[in-house]
């Protein structure tokens, strides 16, 4: 079965927006954690990283391309991870090779 040409106008705004919205988050926030120190008082550590997740084609009826291109600006990725990778899905250099595998 031939995939589509790739996703909806639609669908491609939407993922642009999401790693806008992701990358904008990962790259400003510097959340922090509390916790007791050795000596029993309180202490917060800055936290300098964040992860990011992104799902796509969760609901595709059909096997659609969601292969795409990601750039950081302001910050550096230092690790990539796939989930529920199929063969013939893959990490390139700048984003990713991806169709959804419907049932």
């Amino acid at each position: 079965m031939e995939p589509d040409a790739g996703p909806s106008l639609r669908k491609r705004l939407r993922l642009s927006t999401l790693l806008i919205a992701a990358v904008s988050v990962a790259a400003v926030a510097t959340p922090s954690c509390s916790g007791p120190d050795e000596e029993g008082g309180e202490t917060t550590t800055s936290v300098d990283s964040a992860a990011v997740l992104i799902v796509l084609g969760r609901s595709d009826a059909k096997r659609t391309d969601w292969s795409c291109e990601a750039v950081v600006e302001g910050a550096a990725v230092v690790a990539r991870e796939t989930l529920r990778f199929k063969p013939g899905d893959e990490l390139t250099e700048t984003g990713w090779t991806a169709f959804s595998h419907p049932g």
